[in-house]
């Protein structure tokens, strides 16, 4: 996806970075190595990384992130940023890479095929991917209320913009393109989003395709059937940290691939 609202994402959604830090124990990157960040975001566990020294190239679809991303961390040693697609990385960085790490990206890249050829074009042999994406099942309650709220204004279902494979699915893309998986973990995780913040607010940050076509004039409406949906699911009014917060239903896929 483009067009991301990257301030209000790295402000207010900056659980979804800490939530991939495990992901930096499993990559294990070493001082002079070289790390593919495949879905930068703004960059921050890119900058994790590159400060321990390992030389991290972060890149991402979005011109906003990429900006963000840059500005955040400009000076930072053994950092780099571009403007790319994972799905059609430059030929330039074939064989290039010791690593690539991915956190919560992989699933809004439509042509999955394409990104699993692409990252291993560019890892060298023995290289590792290590990365956790939505599973099977991710945000199914959260898809289910707004498409109840959608309904309530007489508007079908909406196409939702992911791919959120099963295991045996992503262990099949893995094999296809030359990835042996070493490990592939599906957990629940249910996540509590921001103080303050709801299913309408995530939805404007993660899931404009699903509200896209919403009239103007109703989308006042259309947040508060949202919302009213979303706690007769259970999802809000969870106590957490002894506050009470909306809870996001996410299904996760973590794993770690050698390029063969």
């Amino acid at each position: 996806m483009s067009g991301w609202d990257a301030e209000t994402y790295d402000l207010r959604f900056s659980m979804i970075t800490e939530l991939g830090a495990p992901l930096l124990e499993l990559l294990h990157a070493q001082p002079g190595e070289r790390v593919l960040d495949l879905g930068c975001g703004p960059g921050r566990q890119s900058a994790e990384l590159a400060r321990t020294g390992v030389d991290v190239l972060g890149i991402d679809a979005d011109p906003a992130m990429i900006d963000r991303a840059t500005r955040l961390h400009r000076g930072i040693p053994h950092l780099d940023f571009a403007l790319a697609d994972a799905q059609r990385l430059p030929e330039a960085l074939s064989a290039r890479f010791d690593a690539v790490l991915s956190n919560a990206a992989l699933h809004w890249m439509p042509d999955q095929e394409a990104v699993f050829r692409s990252v291993r074009s560019v890892l060298r042999p023995g290289g590792r991917f290590v990365a956790e994406m939505g599973a099977a099942g991710n945000i199914a309650t959260v898809i289910d209320v707004t498409n109840a709220a959608r309904a309530d204004l007489g508007l079908p279902a909406a196409d939702d913009p992911w791919v959120f494979p099963t295991v045996v699915e992503l262990v099949q893309r893995l094999d296809r393109h030359g990835l042996r998986p070493d490990l592939v973990h599906r957990f629940d995780r249910p996540t509590p989003l921001g103080a303050g913040d709801s299913v309408a607010s995530w939805l404007r940050v993660f899931g404009p395709a699903l509200v896209a076509d919403i009239p103007a004039h109703e989308r006042a409406a259309f947040d508060r059937h949202v919302d009213e949906h979303a706690a007769d699911a259970g999802l809000v009014h969870q106590q957490v940290d002894g506050a009470l917060r909306t809870v996001a239903d996410y299904v996760r896929l973590r794993f770690i691939a050698t390029a063969i």
